[in-house]
């Protein structure tokens, strides 16, 4: 058994509704890798939710405010990670940004690292999303692996198994056949996003029920 690596992520979605920060404990490497999260923080985004939601939604910011909000925003992230529950040293941290606007092969995630990278005295690897582009992938490099690690017991011995995330937006993962090889586990695996979801279901709440969302989707359960 190897010896466990610690690690935090941070993701703040497209709705808008909180931080979130997740210690996972991880063991082994390739298709032996297992993963656990062994702690979870949440954090409302407070006066940063509705300049986020503005920039968004491509109001118009200066160069300056725009500045201000990447480090308030990363002076939270540095907040949330001091809450985090870590008995050991982190060998990661990960930190995704906010997306502000995303077309391929153009994405903009906001966030500046350095109040992070000073809080966390370890690695910290953030904008993801444009690393990924950069590769040549579809700017959705999360899921797809975190997918590959979790269902690598149901993937199909043959065709391909499709994993689908309903968010603000729909992602979708494909994972092809098994590899033979422990370090081919992520070989082939594709993740992109789709088209737009909770946000038009949270709209027509708002439109037709008068609540910001389907609480528990108890509407939805009723089939009409």
């Amino acid at each position: 058994m190897t010896e466990p690596r610690h690690a935090v992520g941070f993701m703040t979605g497209t709705s808008l509704d909180g931080i979130d920060a997740a210690v996972v404990e991880t063991r082994g490497y390739g298709t032996s890798l297992s993963a656990e999260i062994v702690d979870h923080v949440q954090e409302p985004l407070g006066d940063l939710q509705p300049e986020l939601f503005d920039l968004a939604r491509g109001e118009a910011l200066t160069a300056a405010g725009i500045t201000s909000l990447s480090r308030r925003f990363g002076e939270l992230h540095a907040r949330v990670l001091a809450r985090c529950a870590v008995d050991h040293p982190l060998a990661l941290v990960a930190a995704h940004g906010q997306t502000v606007t995303h077309a391929p092969p153009d994405s903009l995630q906001l966030l500046d690292p350095w109040p992070l990278v000073r809080a966390a005295a370890c690695p910290v690897v953030h904008d993801l999303r444009g690393a990924d582009l950069a590769g040549g992938g579809a700017g959705a490099p999360i899921t797809p692996r975190a997918d590959a690690v979790l269902f690598r017991d149901h993937r199909m011995t043959a065709g391909t198994l499709a994993i689908v995330n309903l968010g603000g937006f729909v992602n979708v993962t494909l994972l092809p056949q098994p590899p033979d090889a422990d370090d081919g586990i992520f070989v082939g695996v594709e993740g992109f996003d789709c088209c737009p979801c909770n946000h038009l279901l949270d709209a027509a709440a708002e439109a037709l029920l008068g609540t910001p969302f389907d609480v528990d989707g108890g509407v939805a359960m009723t089939g009409t």
